[in-house]
């Protein structure tokens, strides 16, 4: 047989009799069907109805447990190709009508039961199936064109959006997809902030847990805005922001706008305890203003950053108070000097300094970010080139996240506040290298007295505490006010004097048990240490003993 669609058929009646004459009342493999199972009740076949799924389903009204309407109604519920062709009796030929009003292609009274008309009934059936398939592929299609099409709208806005005036010209086709859509015949951006301050203990929260709270916050923007404007489209979702493009709505004026806050405030705190401010800009008419509808865009953030206020309208800001940049070289120098020797002092007035410039200089929104950035990047650089990478890692969490954190601050309270954390954490730093750093020293101090009768080296002992040579030299400096070499001598001669008192071993026995390679550079270093030989020394031991 050539392959072909074969249509799966399931038959229920209460009926063996009923059941048995379907089966073999026509030739079912030349209408392209195959019977897949037969059910006695309603349960029973809306069971197969959901494991085997059917495409037609010849069902009799009068079966125990659920009848055939209970079954058609189910079945349409969770899959509405399914094609239902009713049995009946005369007595509930009434019933059979209303199986129509759920979509029963056909019914078929039991006395009339012919093979040429259930045929029929049958190709009405495939016919009215196929007719299904269609409708739904096409609402299928349309809606994955419609839905694409969006995505490709709100992708060109984007790129639109964080493109400069002179882009204009590699961004025609993003701009004929706006125009297309109708975005730039009336339009205008709006910035929503999502604060987070009334939700206790918010700090706590686990990272899935505040996913969590983003996506609820989405879902009530998007509720609010459906309520509100009829063409709009979410451009970016952030964690402490949304932004959101409205266009062609007819009502735009400040108390619609404030109408629309009240609501969408009020729903975020009762249902998330979350707060949230909006800016807004003016409404353009034309591609060509989409640059200046851009620049209001910053403008809005550059006021919302140092005012946190409940809404901001672009023509009641003022944008002569903020500067453009600053100069934090000095800063970075003094930085430098204060991690460097861990000065806990320092640090606290270098962070005191540079807020107190951020506070005056009263830089843009961006500005100030960048600035926190390249204090950051500048602080991770210098604190890892120390080489305490254990310590470091303890003490600060992945910069990608840190970075992130950073972009999504929302107001000037949050820059300072950051740039404090930053400082606590390298006050936290340095407590933890100060404490990794005497046991450090207190290993290496017990190594060295277990090996001073050998050739010891800066790299052999760095090698027993998995440090860096670097790394030792400077904690001996730091800790111990001398070099290594100069603490590694000094124990050897203190042991020197020792074997000499005890006159029990020659000169060059001794330099050769204390691992130097030769008596003559023993005798060099012993009378460095000592202002005499050791010779010298055991003349006077022999006739003084308090050396």
């Amino acid at each position: 047989m050539d392959k072909k669609l074969i249509y799966k058929v399931l038959l229920v009646d209460d009926e063996l009799i009923i059941l048995s004459g379907l089966k073999f009342l026509i030739n079912w493999e030349a209408i392209s069907c195959e019977i897949i199972d037969t059910a006695s009740n309603g349960q029973e076949a809306l069971r197969i109805i959901k494991e085997q799924s059917p495409d037609i389903v010849i069902c009799d009204i009068n079966i125990p447990v659920f009848d055939g309407l209970e079954v058609l109604k189910q079945a349409n519920e969770f899959n509405k190709n399914i094609v239902f062709i009713m049995l009946t009796n005369h007595q509930d030929f009434h019933l059979a009508q209303q199986a129509l009003k759920y979509k029963a292609v056909d019914y078929i009274l039991k006395t009339n039961l012919q093979p040429k008309l259930l045929t029929q009934a049958i190709e009405n059936a495939q016919h009215e199936l196929n007719k299904r398939k269609k409708i739904n592929k096409i609402d299928f299609v349309e809606s994955y064109i419609n839905k694409n099409e969006k995505k490709m709208v709100k992708n060109s806005l984007l790129n639109i959006l964080n493109s400069t005036v002179n882009d204009r010209y590699s961004l025609v086709e993003q701009f004929k997809i706006c125009e297309s859509a109708g975005i730039f015949e009336s339009y205008s951006i709006m910035q929503i902030y999502i604060n987070n301050p009334d939700i206790v203990n918010i700090n706590l929260f686990s990272a899935e847990d505040k996913n969590k709270l983003v996506e609820c916050e989405k879902d009530i923007i998007n509720k609010i805005f459906k309520n509100f404007f009829e063409h709009y489209i979410i451009l970016d979702y952030g964690s402490s922001s949304v932004l959101a493009i409205i266009s062609n709505h007819p009502n735009m004026e400040k108390e619609y706008i404030r109408h629309f806050y009240r609501k969408l405030l009020t729903t975020s705190k009762n249902i998330l305890e979350t707060s949230v401010d909006i800016a807004i800009t003016q409404v353009f008419n034309a591609r060509k203003d989409i640059y200046s509808c851009i620049e209001q865009l910053k403008q809005i953030n550059n006021f919302y950053y140092y005012n946190n206020t409940n809404i901001v309208f672009y023509d009641e800001i003022n944008q002569k108070l903020y500067n453009g940049s600053f100069d934090i070289s000095n800063i970075i120098n003094d930085l430098s000097k204060a991690l460097t020797t861990h000065n806990t002092e320092n640090i606290n007035n270098v962070f005191e300094k540079l807020i107190d410039l951020l506070i005056s200089s009263k830089p843009k929104k961006q500005n100030a970010i960048n600035c926190c950035i390249r204090i950051y990047n500048y602080t991770m650089v210098t604190l890892q080139s120390l080489d305490n990478q254990k310590a470091f890692n303890e003490s600060f969490s992945n910069s990608a996240d840190t970075i992130n954190k950073l972009m999504s601050l929302g107001t000037f309270e949050d820059v300072i506040l950051w740039i404090k954390e930053l400082n606590n954490t390298i006050i936290n730093y340095n407590l933890l290298v100060a404490s990794k750093s005497n046991n450090l020293i207190n290993s290496a101090k017990e190594f060295i007295l277990e090996h001073i009768d050998t050739k010891l080296t800066l790299n052999s002992v760095a090698n027993y505490l998995n440090i860096s040579p670097s790394y030792l030299s400077y904690l001996f400096k730091k800790e111990c006010n001398r070099n290594f070499v100069d603490y590694i001598n000094q124990l050897k001669i203190e042991k020197a004097c020792n074997l000499l008192n005890k006159k029990q071993y020659l000169i060059y026995e001794i330099a050769y048990m204390l691992g130097f390679d030769n008596a003559y550079y023993f005798t060099k270093i012993f009378r460095k240490y000592k202002g005499v030989t050791p010779k010298e020394y055991l003349q006077k031991i022999n006739g003084d003993l308090n050396v």
